[in-house]
């Protein structure tokens, strides 16, 4: 309960987690985010470690908010007051890379765990599955905008196939551009 009234909380959520982090307490608390501790990501992009760009990640999602990001990020500023559980969002951003280094797929490792965390955390069933749905997809958005035809209907059906509801496109549009942003400051 008192993990949850932190993602739900108001004012200095990141705060709560930086400090949590930087005690080692986030790492005991959530054993999948202490394994990712210092862990390198190796690409083109990310200049932060996985436990360092997820509280970026998570700070991005808190200034989209607040409205501090409302000049670079009109629409998805706008878009996150829209959300009907904002925690739903920052639980998404806090799993979206924790399955990386397994060996495995980064993105549905992630979903099988924070599908133990909102059993664990009283969130229903949809919320649940829709935690999941992001952290399975998170790199659906970006990888469609960057590597896809957009101007090809087919690609375009498909992604919206898949995302299957305009409320699931808000959820993974926010992440999307909070997870980019927090990549590398330059890009």
């Amino acid at each position: 309960n008192l993990f949850m009234q932190i993602l739900r909380s108001p004012r200095l959520m990141v705060t709560a987690l930086e400090e949590m982090n930087r005690l080692g307490i986030l790492g005991r608390y959530l054993p999948e985010f202490g394994r990712v501790m210092g862990q390198m990501q190796y690409d083109l992009f990310h200049i932060y470690t996985v436990d360092a760009h997820t509280i970026e990640v998570l700070r991005n999602m808190r200034r989209l908010f607040l409205g501090n990001s409302k000049d670079l990020y009109p629409l998805a500023s706008s878009i996150i007051h829209e959300l009907p559980k904002l925690e739903i969002l920052y639980i998404a951003g806090l799993f979206h890379d924790l399955g990386k280094g397994t060996g495995k797929n980064h993105s549905l490792e992630g979903a099988k765990k924070v599908e133990e965390f909102c059993k664990k955390h009283g969130l229903n069933s949809d919320e649940t599955a829709l935690a999941s749905w992001l952290v399975s997809n998170h790199l659906l958005m970006s990888t469609t905008s960057q590597k896809e035809d957009l101007s090809d209907p087919n690609i375009i059906n498909q992604f919206a196939i898949v995302t299957g509801n305009v409320t699931k496109l808000h959820y993974l549009y926010c992440l999307t551009v909070a997870d980019i942003t927090a990549t590398n400051p330059s890009l």
